[in-house]
């Protein structure tokens, strides 16, 4: 049995499947897509050519944004001044990127410009005092925030008191006691002046101000907002899936020495990008340089013209973000350890911590820990010197962690998030305490127990229906993201072959799934460790996933991209064997043989805490964990008694046999013919003297020749006294079927045929069949 780690939830879809089907053929796309379409909202025929075939002509006009205006004035009247501009921007893919925009449109301007970009560790997030005050006293008189702002209320207090104006550009909430008093705040989500689209990533609102000072779109821009979206887990809807449609075109083909280097480092090159190339090959590394130190780094790398500088910057990139997969490995095996070992894993919440463990990823440790117990978890970083703990914790799916650990807030120096992923820093003495806390103060989203973490699945197919056809359709819906995620499919293939790990220490599976007619490649990442268990039942496996093209060696497939996978079948396991040793029978279960002397050869071998029995004895069901059937049986009925008792037992198949009488077969009637012959040509005689010789005149292997000749003695053909062989002067005329020996022996090869020369996956099928009979 293999477990799922997520509840799988079919979308609920009610369609009327005429008009689907029939607009299907008009709009030449695959059913199955279409129905997609229809449960995302997405019904009528203009809005399904709108959704598919983005058009810039679609893009608001970027006036209609708040203070839009008014900060394009001042933006212009200081260009035009010659002041200084400073770009003050954040220490995140979408915060670089959002930075180099409104730079590279100012300094096209003329501008006399800037940029600043906070340090995580020293300036923390977004503006503060000290930064600006630097900021001011190096000269500027216009600060301009791209991904950050809403919140500055005291820094934008003491710009102002400075002599230096603040403009806003940020996407992030607005705080429920406004905004501060810059001299222009541009954001989509302005209460009382909302732009008609109000999901913009920071890139995307430094686009907008960039498409507003230039009066024209910023088609050089393109790859930096696309990057900056993705990045930013913004709703891929609307305007966003517009820029970031033509943005992923535009980083295939981007000039950007920097970026062509990370494209480079990434093994992107000459490969065709799309969200999952920005969201796990180039914004992982941008994110690196600001989770590591000092992220200033990243906006030269998108902004230089110098192939050379490119070259080094994206080489420190690398290293850093090495360095950051490192510690984060490192510090999650540290995190794993101090579960296990203080049986945490028994608490509803977990809570680990440990010295220099780096700030920058403890983040992204927490999710991956929640990911791994499904609990929610703080990760903490204990300073040796201050004794002060500083981390990040995340949340399981309905679970509000903010709102849990208010109460521990007094028991805190600093505490900030949200319900999903808070930031806090809390005294070494307390941390206890503030466990204690958020363990109490848990409630399971599902009454009694945590439940898994819900998987919406968009439809559920056959193997058979995964073709170019879904697959070309599919695509016209891509870039999938938030709010238009790649569609996830349910598939339960007839069987399941060719299962076989790969990457770094086994960790991958690959295998091919079957329909009736048509079959395709599957990969399962971080699956290795199911790789028996799938053996065990490749024709009760369930899975859920995404259809995707592959391109290898200039050959282009279908393979589904498997995100979980369940079964409910009783697991098989395979050890076939011709040799049977001490260890194979140390595990406790139930021993099943068919051979009584093999039975009583290994008692003295198995398990003491064991059951054996003959399989002839068995009446009631087995009771056991395990159960293993250690020889081969003569017959496949045989094998079926014993099958209608095992229940739902795990079943290992040792099916043991030292030779098989399958590569010699059934003697034809002209090879009986001969050995009738060469019997009697040598009648009487001592059969144990005489048998090599028989053998050789035969030119059959001794083992058949025994068999011919017992054949021949049951069908009273020849004697056999005391070893002396003679011919029946006058024997009975008898078909050789009618002899008992020569039955057996058929319905031996049969069974060898079906139990011991097949491949796993056959024989796993057939011991299921017999299960289920």
């Amino acid at each position: 049995m293999i477990d799922s780690k997520y509840e799988w939830q079919l979308v609920d879809s009610n369609q009327d499947l005429s008009s689907i089907q029939e607009l299907s053929t008009q709009l030449n796309l695959n059913p199955i897509a279409l129905k997609i379409l229809f449960q995302r909202g997405i019904k009528t025929t203009s809005q399904i050519r709108a959704f598919l075939n983005p058009d810039p002509n679609d893009l608001a006009d970027p006036f209609l944004f708040h203070d839009m205006d008014k900060g394009v004035a001042r933006i212009t009247e200081a260009v035009e001044n010659g002041e200084q501009i400073t770009v003050y921007g954040d220490y995140d893919a979408d915060g670089l990127t959002s930075t180099a925009i409104m730079y590279e449109t100012l300094t096209e301007m003329g501008a006399n410009v800037d940029y600043y970009i906070p340090n995580r560790f020293n300036d923390g997030y977004g503006p503060n005092v000290d930064a600006f005050s630097r900021i001011i006293d190096g000269g500027t008189t216009l600060i301009v925030t791209v991904d950050n702002g809403v919140t500055g209320f005291e820094p934008v207090t003491f710009a102002n008191q400075h002599n230096c104006d603040v403009i806003i550009t940020d996407h992030h909430e607005i705080p429920e006691q406004g905004v501060p008093d810059a001299y222009a705040v541009i954001h989509a989500r302005y209460p009382g002046a909302e732009y008609p689209f109000g999901y913009f990533s920071g890139a995307g609102v430094a686009f907008k101000v960039a498409t507003a000072l230039l009066d024209e779109l910023p088609q050089e821009c393109l790859d930096l907002v696309t990057i900056g979206t993705v990045a930013d887990l913004v709703s891929l809807t609307g305007e966003n899936r517009i820029l970031t449609k033509f943005g992923c075109q535009a980083i295939q083909n981007t000039q950007r020495p920097g970026l062509i280097k990370l494209l480079e480092l990434a093994s992107l090159t000459n490969k065709p990008i799309n969200e999952h190339s920005i969201g796990f090959g180039i914004a992982p590394r941008l994110n690196a340089l600001g989770r590591m130190g000092d992220a200033n780094a990243g906006v030269e790398l998108l902004t230089t013209l110098d192939d050379e500088q490119a070259n080094e910057l994206s080489q420190q990139t690398e290293l850093l973000n090495k360095q950051r997969r490192k510690l984060v490995s490192d510090i999650f095996k540290a995190a794993c350890e101090q579960v296990d070992h203080n049986h945490q894993d028994a608490k509803k919440t977990l809570v680990v911590a440990g010295p220099n463990w780096h700030e920058g990823v403890v983040g992204i440790v927490a999710s991956r820990l929640v990911d791994k117990y499904h609990k929610p978890t703080l990760v903490l970083n204990i300073d040796p010197k201050t004794g002060i703990a500083k981390g990040s914790g995340r949340s399981i799916e309905g679970f509000n962690l903010f709102k849990a650990l208010q109460p521990a807030r007094d028991e805190m120096l600093k505490f900030g998030g949200h319900d999903m992923a808070v930031g806090l820093s809390v005294k070494k003495s307390l941390i206890e305490r503030v466990a204690s806390i958020l363990e109490n103060n848990f409630k399971a989203p599902v009454a009694g127990k945590t439940a898994k973490p819900n998987l919406m699945v968009d439809a559920k197919i056959d193997v058979d229906q995964i073709d170019k056809s879904l697959s070309d359709s599919l695509t016209q819906m891509a870039p999938f993201g938030t709010d238009n995620s790649q569609p996830l499919f349910e598939v339960t293939p007839k069987m399941v072959n060719n299962v076989q790990t790969m990457g770094n220490r086994n960790a991958h599976l690959r295998f091919t799934i079957n329909g009736e007619q048509h079959r395709i490649n599957a990969v399962a990442f971080s699956k290795g460790n199911l790789l028996s268990s799938i053996q065990a039942t490749p024709n009760a496996i369930e899975m859920v996933g995404t259809i995707e093209v592959n391109t290898w060696n200039n050959r282009t497939s279908l393979q589904m991209m498997v995100k979980d996978l369940k079964s409910d079948g009783i697991e098989i396991l395979d050890r076939r064997t011709k040799q049977l040793n001490q260890r194979m029978f140390k595990t406790e279960g139930t021993y099943v043989f068919f051979n009584r002397k093999l039975l009583n050869k290994l008692t003295p071998y198995i398990n003491e805490k064991s059951n054996i029995i003959w399989y002839n004895d068995l009446s009631t069901e087995i009771d056991s964990d395990v159960v293993t059937i250690v020889d081969c049986p003569d017959t496949i009925d045989d094998l079926k008694r014993v099958a209608h008792f095992i229940g739902n037992s795990k079943v290992v198949l040792y099916l043991f046999k030292p030779h098989y009488i399958y590569s010699s077969g059934l003697p034809t009637r002209s090879q009986f013919g001969q050995l009738f012959r060469i019997l009697g040509s040598l009648a009487p005689f001592n059969i144990n003297q005489q048998l090599p010789l028989v053998v050789q005149k035969l030119g059959l292997d001794r083992n058949l020749t025994i068999f011919m000749i017992k054949v021949f003695q049951e069908l009273k053909f020849v004697q056999i006294d005391n070893g002396l062989l003679q011919m029946n002067p006058n024997p009975k005329k008898q078909d050789l079927i009618s002899a008992n020996s020569y039955h057996n022996r058929q319905i031996q090869l049969e069974s060898e045929k079906q139990l011991l020369l097949p491949n796993s996956a056959t024989l796993v099928t057939l011991f299921n069949s017999l299960l289920r009979l």
